[in-house]
């Protein structure tokens, strides 16, 4: 029998049959298909899709099917019935004879070679007497060079399979016979006696850079991870081919993506904050898949980098702050020292506010904003006792008059106490000279002395303080001539010339 033939077995009456083995249908259970008028179990046999050709009948095997090919008018083989049978397949002459039958007839011939006759193909001979047919139910009939086999009954006559009609030869092998064997003929990709080992083309590690290789049957494929491509994955994907970074920022091509450097100004990062606003912010636009390729420009005052009330302009990749009065430096950190130029005067302290300063002028004896006013403090009369009040800086003292001592002047001193006094003088304390002159009547000429004075009236001839008499002639009171003799508070003059004055 020629060709390939898979599975074939006499049936009941002498049909072919071929059992199926490469079928994927299951049977099922006998529910209904809706809308199709079959049962589950119908559509899912093997028979269903009517695999069996030229009339053959199907019939389920398990996890299969069978085929029995009709033998009448013409008799049919293989799986599916689709082959006209070929005597000549499974019927093989003697060597030194040839076959000859007709496809899809049961009936064969074996004829001598070319110019060969008799028995053995040397003489002539009536070759049915030493040829019979192998057949049961086949009859040999002699006819020029050579003999044929006839079925009598095609009712009866059976068809012996072929070595290769059991289909050893797995995985679409191609079975051939010779001399009583059979070998078979593997497909790429098998190997084996009956082609039933599976050559693992990965085994060689085909595919690159981590890919999974999926052995197949003569091939196998390449599974790439992301960002490579090509058969063994050994191309890796530029994803920056697109150019996807923006504001001309750098971009950097890694292995399934791609990082963008980009110019002060135009990035996101959630690593170099620090919690904020500012990270939020900056994580909304991660989410957002913004950012990442610099098309965001960042609003460096989201911080809030400005101090003291500072107002925050943002500009690209920078911000500047518009300080409030009294502040200045990058973020209005430093407040401005108002005290440096010294304004306060004459020891004043100088204390710093927010845009502005104050003066301590405390303990300095000036006043003012600057400590440029000298405090009169002897405007308020502080000397008692008529002393003389004497300006100084910050101070004032007091110039008293004898018999008086203190700050103020204010303790009045008895200096009679010691009897100063001498030749029957009166002790009197010195007072303010608004009582001499008022009360005794003194003229403001009168130089006191600044111990103690004498009034007049007692102990007179005496000055000072009693102890020096004074000399009445001093005055020449005496006229014409006269002498004058001092006495105690009088004079006399000589040459009967007497006066008495007080």
């Amino acid at each position: 029998m020629k060709g390939r033939r898979d599975g074939a077995k006499l049936g009941d009456g002498g049909e072919l049959s071929y059992l199926r083995k490469d079928a994927t249908e299951k049977q099922t259970g006998g529910e209904v298909k809706e809308g199709t008028g079959l049962t589950s179990s119908e559509l899912g046999s093997s028979c269903y899709s009517s695999p069996c050709k030229n009339g053959g009948t199907c019939e389920d095997a398990e996890g299969s099917y069978r085929c029995l090919c009709p033998q009448n008018p013409l008799a049919y083989v293989g799986w599916n019935c689709e082959f006209l049978y070929e005597a000549c397949g499974g019927h093989a002459c003697p060597s030194e004879l040839i076959c000859s039958g007709t496809p899809g007839q049961l009936n064969y011939t074996c004829l001598c070679r070319p110019g060969q006759i008799g028995l053995g193909c040397n003489s002539e001979a009536d070759m049915c007497e030493t040829n019979t047919c192998p057949q049961p139910h086949f009859e040999c009939i002699t006819i020029n060079s050579g003999y044929g086999c006839q079925c009598r009954n095609r009712e009866s006559c059976q068809i012996q399979s072929s070595l290769c009609s059991s289909n050893p030869c797995h995985n679409n092998g191609t079975c051939t016979e010779s001399a009583g064997q059979y070998i078979c003929k593997c497909q790429l990709g098998h190997v084996g006696t009956h082609c039933e080992e599976d050559v693992d083309e990965c085994a060689s590690s085909p595919c690159q850079n981590g890919a999974i290789c999926l052995d197949r049957v003569n091939e196998y494929s390449c599974f790439c991870v992301p960002g490579f491509q090509g058969h063994h994955c050994e191309i890796d994907i530029n994803e920056c081919a697109s150019r996807p970074c923006q504001h001309n920022s750098t971009c950097l091509n890694q292995m399934d993506h791609y990082v963008c450097q980009c110019l002060p100004g135009y990035t996101v990062t959630v690593r170099s904050c620090v919690g904020g606003r500012a990270c939020y912010a900056m994580e909304f636009l991660l989410k957002e898949n913004r950012g990442m390729n610099c098309d965001v420009e960042i609003d460096e005052c989201i911080s809030d980098p400005c101090w003291n009330g500072g107002t925050c302009n943002d500009h690209i990749g920078l911000f500047t702050c518009s300080c409030m009065p009294g502040f200045e430096g990058v973020q209005c950190e430093m407040d401005i020292n108002e005290c440096q130029s010294q304004p306060c005067l004459n020891g004043g302290m100088c204390h710093d506010l927010v845009n502005s300063y104050f003066c301590d002028c405390h303990n300095t004896g000036f006043e003012g904003e600057h400590c440029e006013l000298d405090i009169l403090e002897c405007a308020s009369q502080p000397c008692q006792n008529g002393a003389t009040c004497l300006e100084g800086v910050g101070r004032y003292s007091c110039d008293c008059w004898s018999g008086y001592v203190g700050k103020h002047c204010e303790e009045d001193v008895d200096e009679c106490t010691m009897e100063p006094c001498f030749n029957g003088g009166q002790c009197y304390e010195k007072i303010q000279p608004k009582l001499l002159w008022g009360t005794y009547g003194l003229s403001s000429s009168v130089q006191l002395p600044r111990s103690c004075w004498i009034h007049l009236q007692m102990s007179a001839g005496f000055a000072g303080i009693c102890t020096v008499n004074i000399d009445e002639c001093e005055s020449q009171p005496c006229q014409n001539g006269g002498s004058c003799m001092d006495l105690v508070n009088s004079y006399i003059g000589v040459n009967a010339c007497l006066v008495t004055q007080m």
